[in-house]
């Protein structure tokens, strides 16, 4: 991406936020930070009064990023669960216990959504999914 252009992070402040945030920087971008309190017509406002091309949000959002995004010049969407921020044992029992907010992700008609997963070992994993795969 040339510098210059603007990412959003709608995300909490979660090590995600802050390794996005050095990121988008050393590649000479601008880094907005969205609320995850926003409602969707103000996502919208936000995203098109930055002209963001990337937002990084949670998967637990995605319902209000999905309204949003459309109406902007969002091009890729990379989604995060809260729960790979968690200890391994406090994940494992939230999971069980349906206690970690989830939500489902899905295509965007002409944005890429990228899910970005925790692996257990090694480095995370970016998955890509494109309009029309499931995943």
């Amino acid at each position: 991406m040339p510098g210059g252009r603007c990412c959003g992070v709608h995300l909490l402040n979660v090590p995600a936020s802050f390794f996005a945030a050095i990121g988008i920087q050393k590649a000479g971008c601008v880094f907005t930070g969205i609320s995850i309190l926003l409602t969707a017509e103000e996502l919208e406002y936000q995203l098109n009064d930055s002209g963001a091309k990337i937002l990084l949000t949670f998967d637990f959002n995605f319902e209000t990023v999905k309204k949003a995004v459309v109406k902007t010049k969002v091009k890729t969407v990379v989604v995060v669960s809260i729960a790979n921020f968690l200890p391994y044992i406090k994940k494992t029992l939230g999971t069980l216990l349906k206690k970690i907010p989830t939500g489902e992700v899905h295509s965007l008609p002409n944005i890429e959504v990228v899910r970005f997963l925790k692996a257990i070992e090694g480095r995370p994993k970016g998955l890509g999914q494109r309009q029309g795969e499931t995943g």
